[in-house]
């Protein structure tokens, strides 16, 4: 995409955040279809279905440092299942799609941010630094010339 060392690391960041990103949305798949299986079978009446008695169920997280490597959380008959609150892996997700968005947004930073870039232009249009302005032009001028420092000391 872009050529520069910081976009390189931009785009390296990204990847890991959206393949991150994807693993949870799966592992939330699997926690919905757990969730829905183990609850349909202990807690759902008519006009429900119901998990059949004696169906197998299984939960597992694949191990993402080793290939093909899982660690079973359940894996037997519905009846003797326990609960596991899909929320659990939802409250990974958001953060997981902010850092994905944030590192998104970083791709495009080294040029958004210079000057003449969408972010940079607009940010001169922004109230901070039409404050800076006003700010800065009433703070005394220093006059930094070679005759500045005869005499009188002015400038030291």
């Amino acid at each position: 995409m872009y050529h520069d060392e910081f976009s390189r690391f931009a785009e390296i960041e990204y990847s890991n955040a959206k393949k991150e990103l994807e693993r949870l949305l799966d592992l939330w798949d699997d926690a919905m279809w757990y969730h829905s299986e183990v609850s349909g079978f202990q807690k759902w009446k008519e006009p429900w279905y119901t998990s059949f008695p004696g169906s197998n169920v299984e939960m597992y997280s694949q191990n993402h440092l080793k290939e093909d490597s899982y660690k079973f959380y359940y894996a037997g008959v519905v009846e003797n299942a326990a609960q596991l609150p899909p929320m659990i892996v939802y409250a990974e997700l958001q953060p997981a799609r902010d850092l994905c968005d944030a590192k998104k947004e970083q791709l495009r930073a080294a040029y958004d941010w210079a000057p003449g870039g969408a972010k940079y232009e607009g940010h001169l249009q922004s109230e901070g630094a039409r404050a800076y302005v006003l700010l800065s032009d009433k703070r005394e001028k220093r006059d930094d010339s070679r005759d500045a420092f005869a005499g009188n000391g002015i400038g030291l």
